[in-house]
């Protein structure tokens, strides 16, 4: 637990880092479009997409939600407060990037986009399709040139990290926009812990203070989220066998083979 001591300098550290958010970084950033799943797919590559930045020591523009009921973009703010993150690394909205940076050192004309290599297709591609082009559309963002890049996302070694520094220097490189998250999927094992980072924010806090009270009175509860659905069960049916799917590591750890049951239980097993 932090001392009192340790709590007052790290709000001075979260006071300044506030403060600066709008002076341009020379060691660079990172913008990303959170499109491959819903809610749960975009988290995971967030908290690798936060490391990715951390480690090449570029600051993390952090894009909001992509909603597909409606299709829309929920911004980071709605559902989690920025602050914490100021804690770990350098972060800002992907919104605030663009209104008050993006104008003067990410202009249009200028605006290059990064993915990871195709082999025989030309360029990234950063808006085909849905959800890339809705998403950097509703953002007023527009690509003027691409690049792939034939590195490694996974930056846990020195000298990946080295040739990212070395191949994207933030002197001619300033903004690596990627079409993608940099990030595995899922999350690596060493990077869940930044979780603690992501908190609700106020206004989600307060509604489900305020639901747990109305639903429940006081009274103990257990919460169950069940994935139902034909999407799901073929996905299950190419889980089988495999030591990790999706997320099962939440349950079975990285050893235990997975089994249809577990994937898509039957109604007898649930009951």
């Amino acid at each position: 637990m932090l001392s009192l001591r340790g709590v007052v300098i790290a709000l001075q550290f979260v006071l300044v880092a506030l403060s600066s958010a709008y002076e341009w970084d020379e060691m660079g950033y990172v913008l990303y479009c959170p499109c491959m799943g819903r809610f749960g797919n975009q988290a995971e590559h967030f908290l690798g997409a936060l490391a990715f930045a951390k480690r090449l020591n570029r600051t993390l523009a952090v894009p909001p939600w992509r909603s597909y009921a409606p299709q829309r973009n929920v911004p980071y703010t709605d559902f989690f407060q920025l602050s914490p993150l100021l804690s770990y690394h350098r972060v800002l909205t992907l919104e605030g990037f663009l209104a008050h940076l993006a104008p003067s050192h990410w202009p249009p004309g200028n605006r290059t986009g990064y993915c990871s290599h195709r082999p025989q297709r030309d360029g990234c591609g950063m808006k085909e399709g849905n959800p890339f082009g809705p998403f950097w559309t509703e953002l007023g963002v527009d690509f003027d040139r691409s690049e792939s890049v034939a590195l490694s996302y996974n930056v846990d070694s020195d000298n990946v990290v080295k040739m990212w520094q070395e191949n994207y220097p933030p002197l001619s490189h300033p903004v690596l926009a990627f079409k993608g998250a940099p990030a595995s999927y899922p999350v690596r094992e060493h990077n869940r812990p930044l979780q603690a980072y992501v908190q609700w924010s106020a206004t989600v806090s307060q509604w489900v203070d305020r639901f747990i009270e109305e639903a429940f009175g006081g009274d103990a509860f257990v919460g169950v989220h069940l994935r139902m659905g034909i999407d799901w069960e073929r996905a299950c049916q190419h889980s089988v066998g495999h030591a990790s799917f999706m997320s099962s590591y939440q349950c079975l750890g990285a050893e235990e083979a997975i089994a249809h049951g577990m994937c898509l239980p039957s109604r007898q097993g649930v009951g």
